[in-house]
């Protein structure tokens, strides 16, 4: 096989970097949380949110001390039945992620168990709905319903499993419009409903609805509510396992260091990712003696998975770090771990004033180098330790497409 010239080589790496990127957005992300309860209190107001945190029902639950964690919203009582709070701010209805816990306390044959839905405008406002989804249970099935015109996907399976707390995912996608949006339900990690080419969620506002449909409020959950989280992004896309605690409120070093924890176990599992994208630039420069050639070519197809695996969690962990660092009042250097993030030092290394593909190539080119080896480029080690690795991967990350 022919040497591939320095040019050659440089422009493989762009090529490949650039195919890479193409896959950016799949896979799982971490979107910036725009409402999070924790229902520790006495009532069903939420401990943060980007709009407004109060229950504007006239319902008003109070919280029990029996929940999944600490206390939980008590959904049990039909004169507390359910709750409601502004959508504006609250929920992106482009793209975004709602999931919670929840413990049906009560089940017979035939009831309803409204979960979660959005109204722009519900049916309780006077005003027409325009634009809204919700999740609800019937017996063994799980229905979720699109507005307007009505669209429901109903699929079996579904157990309500009385006096046990479960956990739900409700995401969406539609950015594509009408006919293209995409919607998934997850019960404890397992993907419940898959709906696609749907209705697109429109018009920003109204109402988040817990517990409740907009209408009919003689139906109600019948249980507890715990950790309701509204993010702007879909947080999964396949199968995954739930939380094991409670969120930490943005803005707090408690969720400073979730995020970065979670940014640096995903850089660590990059690793293995990398060395496959090497492994496959390697043989495409000849660089293989003939059995590592033959094994490279025998796992051709897992590279290529490598490649978008690698993408989609370069694209996750910027997302935490941007998250960690935004919602922070810390000063400009955040020191967590074993490395230093810092917000300010600029990585746009051919200066045209984004970060993109472009500077990724560069950074790409001396990847793994150290002082004084070919293809080093100081203005890479910018965790200035000498070597360009995770540390310095992690701050470049951490300004992408900004």
């Amino acid at each position: 096989m022919r040497k591939l010239l320095h040019n050659d080589r440089r422009i493989l790496h762009v090529v490949l970097v650039a195919i890479t990127l193409n896959f950016l957005g799949s896979g799982s992300s971490s979107g910036k949380v725009l409402f999070l309860a924790h229902y520790n209190g006495s009532n069903a107001d939420a401990d943060y949110a980007i709009g407004s945190m109060i229950d504007e029902s006239g319902f008003r639950p109070g919280t029990t001390a029996l929940g999944k964690w600490g206390r939980a919203m008590d959904l049990t009582n039909a004169t507390k039945a359910g709750c409601w709070y502004d959508g504006a701010s609250n929920l992106n209805p482009l793209k975004g992620t709602v999931d919670f816990w929840y413990c049906i306390t009560e089940n017979a044959a035939g009831m309803y168990h409204p979960m979660f839905g959005w109204y722009n405008m519900p049916v309780f406002s006077g005003q027409p709905r325009n634009t809204a989804f919700e999740v609800y249970t019937q017996d063994t099935g799980m229905t979720l319903g699109l507005y307007a015109p009505y669209n429901g996907t109903t699929v079996g399976g579904f157990n309500p499993d009385v006096g046990n707390w479960h956990h739900i995912e409700i995401n969406w996608d539609c950015t594509g419009g009408d006919g293209t949006s995409t919607y998934n339900v997850y019960i404890d990690g397992q993907n419940m409903v898959h709906a696609t080419d749907k209705l697109a969620l429109k018009s920003p506002g109204g109402k988040i609805v817990v517990g409740l449909w907009d209408y009919a409020h003689g139906h109600f959950l019948h249980g507890k509510v715990d950790e309701l989280r509204i993010t702007d992004q879909v947080e999964h896309t396949g199968n995954f396992t739930p939380p094991t605690g409670e969120y930490a409120a943005p803005g707090t070093p408690a969720s400073v260091a979730e995020s970065y924890s979670l940014a640096v176990s995903n850089l660590n599992n990059l690793k293995s990712n990398i060395d496959n994208l090497v492994k496959a630039i390697q043989l495409a420069e000849g660089m293989l003696d003939s059995n590592e050639a033959n094994v490279a070519n025998a796992t051709e197809i897992s590279s290529t998975a490598a490649a978008e695996e690698a993408a989609a969690t370069i694209g996750a962990i910027g997302e935490q770090l941007r998250s960690a660092m935004m919602d922070t009042a810390f000063a400009q250097d955040v020191q967590l771990g074993q490395f230093t993030v810092t917000a300010t030092r600029s990585v746009d290394f051919v200066e045209d004033g984004i970060v993109n593909f472009k500077d990724f190539a560069v950074f790409a080119e001396s990847w793994q180098t150290s002082t004084g080896q070919e293809n080093w480029n100081i203005l890479c080690d910018l965790h200035r330790d000498g070597h360009i690795d995770y540390a310095d991967l992690a701050e470049f990350i951490y300004e992408w497409l900004w």
